[in-house]
């Protein structure tokens, strides 16, 4: 008996054609959700740490969750129907291959970043001559070494500096209104910059 008589017979072939679809299919939902849960995730984590620095990272949990729902529907759909047989091997490829350089190229820049000097808050947000500021933030030291903190085009009158806060007196300046706070650290890593306002003692 041929091998081909064979798994005619006993339905082998077809068996083994219903097995190969249903691990292409859960492989096309895998790389799916997952290029779903990156497609959001990466610009919303970015938003919140980087732009507007809500908070240093996105709690594990919530992202747990994310996943979680975008798996839940994703697996409500039926794939079978919408994509035909001989385009799931390449949107396969297709996904694989974006969600590699994707998730690579994110994570250069991310961990780039993170080592950088970054504020997230200060306080007071405006002051007169002589107020004292707190920065808080992190990575402010490299080398053991401190850095500068500059209002605008003046430097500030340190008093404490530590890796993730700084405390510093405003000198008299010329000028009133907003200006721009950041900190250079002793490498010349710049800071990003938060706004804070210089009062008229006239006001």
């Amino acid at each position: 008996m041929m091998v081909g008589e064979f798994l005619d017979r006993y339905g082998v072939e077809k068996k083994l054609s219903k097995v190969f679809s249903f691990v292409l299919y859960c492989v096309f939902s895998s790389l799916l959700c997952l290029f779903v849960y990156l497609a959001i995730f990466y610009p919303a984590e970015f938003l919140v740490t980087e732009k507007f620095l809500i908070a240093e990272r996105i709690p594990q949990i919530i992202s747990s969750i994310f996943l979680l729902i975008i798996v839940a529907v994703i697996t409500l759909v039926n794939w079978k129907k919408l994509v035909k047989s001989f385009f799931t091997g390449a949107l396969i490829a297709l996904l694989a291959v974006v969600i590699f350089f994707g998730n690579r190229f994110y994570l250069q820049k991310k961990s780039r970043s993170e080592i950088g000097p970054k504020i997230f808050q200060i306080d007071p947000k405006a002051g007169l001559h002589g107020q004292f500021v707190s920065i808080t933030g992190k990575n402010f030291i490299s080398e053991g070494k401190v850095g500068k903190v500059f209002l605008g085009k003046d430097k500030m009158i340190i008093l404490i500096w530590e890796d993730d806060r700084i405390l510093f007196e405003q000198p008299f300046l010329d000028r009133f209104g907003p200006e721009k706070l950041y900190l250079v650290r002793s490498d010349g890593v710049e800071s990003n910059k938060i706004n804070y306002y210089v009062k008229n003692p006239g006001e």
